[in-house]
């Protein structure tokens, strides 16, 4: 059956579900529902619309979905990925926007094929793609009834695009622009008097701590979240590795003992534990 009659058959089948949704009387639930999934990461918003047909006793790939072979990767119409600003997809950069991915799986590697969303378009089989690269599937120890889409491994800039089906699994890493996006709000945070302020002076020193940038403004930070809470023993944690970090260990001392005296002696025993190895490192 050629590629042609596949596809009157899918958009036969597509518009019988419309109309026995929109013009009968009774609902009829579809073999193969459709799901939605949104997450951030970063300051990006994900969202997958697509299918979830199931495997109901077949065989899926290398059967039911041949290998090299475009598959539309779902059932009924194409997965629609949309992003709310500029991302990287397995090595290829994206403006925000609506995205098709299409895939040629294969036993030992998949082709993700991204396709720009088009609301005319039904079929991207024969379409040149914006971008076509490879992934190698994982086998899965427990097989996926019904095909699933989802983010996973979520960090503060990167995630992965997880698709799963029957024993298969491939992962399509994507990462988003967090750092800078953060470091202009850090850079240019303006005082405004918010009740966040404390929240922002700490996060914002605690940030750059952990990158090792900006050291002095990470202590000016940390300075002005005390300003507000002198009893904030966490801040002075933090106060007292920035000034290591920054060469004065005497200073640095000085702060981790006090904030050892602020912090509780079994509630907060680990953060007084490791004060205690930040103070001997700074003493040998």
């Amino acid at each position: 059956m050629n590629k042609f009659i596949l596809t009157i058959i899918a958009i036969s089948i597509s518009f019988y579900t419309i109309a026995q949704s929109e013009h009968f009387g009774i609902d009829m639930p579809i073999p193969s529902p459709k799901s939605k999934v949104t997450q951030t990461v970063g300051f990006t918003n994900v969202t997958i619309e697509y299918f979830r047909p199931s495997i109901r006793g077949r065989k899926i790939f290398g059967g039911l979905v041949p290998y090299n072979e475009i598959w539309r990767t779902g059932a009924n119409e194409a997965s629609k990925f949309t992003f709310s600003k500029d991302i990287t997809l397995g090595g290829v950069k994206l403006v925000e926007g609506s995205y098709i991915i299409i895939t040629t799986p294969n036993a030992s590697k998949w082709q993700i094929h991204i396709h720009q969303f088009d609301e005319e378009t039904y079929d991207y089989s024969e379409l040149q793609p914006l971008a076509t690269f490879n992934i190698v599937p994982k086998k899965l120890s427990e097989p996926i009834e019904s095909f699933l889409i989802d983010l996973n491994n979520l960090r503060r800039a990167s995630c992965t695009i997880d698709i799963s089906w029957e024993n298969t699994l491939i992962s399509i890493p994507l990462e988003v622009d967090t750092e800078e996006v953060l470091m202009s709000k850090i850079m240019n945070y303006q005082n405004d008097k918010n009740d966040r302020m404390f929240e922002d002076y700490f996060s914002a020193s605690a940030y750059l701590l952990e990158r090792g940038i900006e050291l002095e403004k990470a202590l000016n930070f940390a300075n002005k979240a005390l300003e507000i809470n002198t009893d904030a023993f966490w801040v002075l944690g933090v106060k007292a590795n920035i000034l290591a970090k920054l060469g004065n260990h005497d200073a640095a001392i000085s702060i981790a003992e006090e904030s050892i005296k602020g912090a509780h002696p079994e509630d907060d025993a680990a953060f007084a534990k490791s004060m205690q190895k930040l103070i001997s490192s700074l003493k040998n």
